[in-house]
């Protein structure tokens, strides 16, 4: 799918290198050409809006995330409070399941029926008074333990007194605004109506949007006018600077450099294929983008490759050789032998260096005429 850079003046939602954000859910009933879904019901007056229709638990709409991988979710709600809804206070008696009606309110999840798991409540309180129904900062119980801090609660009746059909819609709610009472001190989150939900792992299912309540609807609902859902996409590490080839000497030094770009910042690690790095002390940055060898000796040469972890996916890059001069690196030095004519002779010589020293045989100032190509570094 193509992913679309969202511009926006949240602070969740600025563009950052290595992040991509798609808007996934959208619905704006102040358009007058957009419809509510067809799970929940359409109210007309006084404000445009979407509510629970059935008599089920909660009503839901599916938001497609199209199969990306995901880190962070992030949106907002606005909506309206109609009748008596009692936030986390199920007066039916139905306990605290993530599958039914734990909220009178908005529940946002992802996973299939039967295996959700929370990203963020909006609840609706009672009234802005205390009242066992209200929001927890005004009196109300306070949210299952699935819910944790993840979730925002506000009432559009200032009360005392309530109305079990009334369309609250001089009081949005979930904007942080006209918050009174014993309310006053909820509406304190910075940055309402934006909420942000991230994972420890990247997320690849559809989210879901439900309204839910605990008791008839000619006694409670709640209006959702309009909201916005976001994913942060989870984008799979990419090398975008290979490390190159480098011919070294004896005592000096030379760096490799790797690049990858990935959300999360990536991780890395330089590897030598034909040796150890670790608890060297003339090896530096085996855990960052450029790899430094101090004072470079036989040994060194060889193969490296650069690993980047990022979300539990590790990608190698190409394979990069640190070829050593051989100078000073005869280990090796034939003897000199008389024999007679016609019998075999066997000279021995060994060298440091490489990979890949050539080894040239000659006698006085003849040209040499054979030439034996090793890859370990050594030839008899």
């Amino acid at each position: 799918m193509a992913y679309a850079v969202v511009n926006s003046t949240s602070p969740f939602l600025q563009t950052t290198p290595g992040r991509d954000w798609i808007k996934v859910g959208y619905l704006d009933m102040t358009d007058p050409t957009q419809e509510c879904p067809n799970s929940w019901q359409t109210f007309t007056s006084p404000r445009s809006s979407c509510g629970k229709k059935s008599s089920a638990p909660c009503d839901s709409l599916n938001i497609p995330t199209s199969g990306a991988s995901y880190l962070t979710v992030c949106g907002w709600f606005r909506g309206y409070q109609i009748g008596t809804p009692d936030s986390f206070t199920s007066f039916a008696g139905l306990g605290f399941d993530i599958e039914t009606y734990y909220v009178d309110g908005v529940s946002v999840t992802y996973g299939s029926p039967g295996n959700r798991s929370h990203v963020y409540t909006n609840a609706a309180g009672y009234m802005e008074t205390n009242y066992k129904g209200s929001c927890p900062c005004a009196g109300g119980d306070p949210p299952p333990s699935f819910v944790g801090s993840d979730y925002y609660c506000e009432s559009g009746n200032p009360g005392p007194d309530w109305n079990h059909t009334e369309f609250y819609y001089s009081d949005v709610l979930w904007d942080g605004q006209q918050c009174g009472g014993d309310e006053s001190t909820c509406c304190n989150p910075p940055d309402l109506p934006w909420f942000c939900k991230t994972f420890p792992t990247p997320i690849s299912e559809d989210l879901e949007v439900r309204i839910c309540m605990d008791e008839d609807l000619d006694n409670e609902n709640v209006a959702i006018e309009s909201f916005a859902l976001y994913i942060q996409v989870y984008v799979t590490p990419t090398i975008i600077i290979q490390p190159s080839d480098v011919l070294a000497v004896v005592n000096g030094n030379l760096t490799l450099v790797c690049e990858a770009e990935a959300f999360p910042p990536p991780q890395y690690l330089w590897e030598h294929i034909e040796g150890n790095l670790t608890g060297r002390s003339n090896v530096m940055g085996i855990n960052s983008k450029k790899l430094e060898l101090n004072g470079v000796i036989f040994g060194d040469e060889g193969s490296y490759i650069c690993k980047v972890i990022s979300n539990n996916i590790t990608v190698a890059s190409e394979i990069a050789t640190v070829t050593l001069s051989p100078s000073t690196g005869v280990t090796v030095t034939p003897s000199s032998t008389t024999v007679a004519v016609n019998v075999t002779v066997f000279l021995n010589c060994s060298g440091l260096g490489g990979p890949g020293n050539i080894y040239q045989w000659s006698t006085g100032h003849i040209t040499p005429t054979l030439e034996l190509i090793v890859t370990n570094g050594t030839s008899d």
